[in-house]
Formats: structure tokens, sequence, C-alpha cells
């Protein structure tokens, strides 16, 4: 049983393949059917969030060192999860998020070749929700 009354669902995949289309159709769907529904784009969502997101965008893949990358995107995470997210899920809400931490282990992890269990780490102190999902040992 979870200890949240809400529920988190993310929406992942690669570039150009129409999650940023299909947010908002799974978000007017729940809606009509009478949930409490907050979509997020990640990173994003909160004010300090979305300006670690202008930085990341300012100074792109080829600037900036991929560790960097890696701990600001975590960044931006911690504090939508503590900002947006979680009192959200508290009070029963669906949270639809464009893009979560698959996108870390895909992008960062597999893309960059930043470890897989270091990112599984911060992934794990920066949501709060135990990405055990993934086993990379």
């Amino acid at each position: 049983m979870s200890r949240y009354a809400g529920k988190f669902i993310t929406i992942e995949g690669g570039e150009g393949s129409s999650k940023t289309r299909l947010t908002p159709v799974l978000v007017d769907h729940l809606r009509q059917n009478g949930h409490e529904v907050y979509p997020l784009k990640e990173p994003g969502g909160t004010k300090i969030s979305e300006e670690i997101r202008e930085v990341i965008k300012q100074f792109g893949d080829s600037k900036m060192n991929t560790v960097t990358r890696a701990l600001l995107f975590q960044a931006a995470r911690a504090q939508i999860v503590e900002e947006a997210i979680m009192p959200r899920l508290e009070r029963g809400e669906i949270v639809v998020c464009d893009r979560f931490y698959d996108s870390t282990f895909a992008y960062q992890g597999y893309g960059d070749g930043i470890d897989l269990n270091l990112l599984q780490s911060l992934t794990n102190l920066v949501t709060r929700f135990n990405s055990r999902y993934y086993s990379f040992t």
C-alpha cells in the first residue's frame, strides 16, 4: 500500500516520440473522468527548476561537462519533487509528468556514460521514491 493518496504517471520516450503531444491528451482524459490532475514537464515545474532548465538549455550539450549536466537535472528534480509533486500526491491528486528519471538513465547514464549505480543513488536521494525499479548490479 502506498503512503501517498495520489498517483504519479510519467510519459517517457525518445526525442520526437510525441511525449509533449500525448501528455495533455492523458491529462484531459483523466480530468474528464473526475480526477484532479496536475501536469508537469521535467526539468521545470517550479521557479527554481525552470531557472535550472534555462541554464541547461543556454549552455547546451557541447559546452557543459556531462557530470555538471547530470547534477543540474538532479537538482531541478529535487526541487520539483519537494515543491510540486509530493504535496499533490499527499492531497490525492494525479501528477502527470512529461519525462522524469527514466530520461536521466537513458541520456546521462547510457548516453553520457555516467555510472548507473551512482545515478540510481542520486535519484533515490532527490526523489524519495526509491527507484529500486532499476538494478544495475
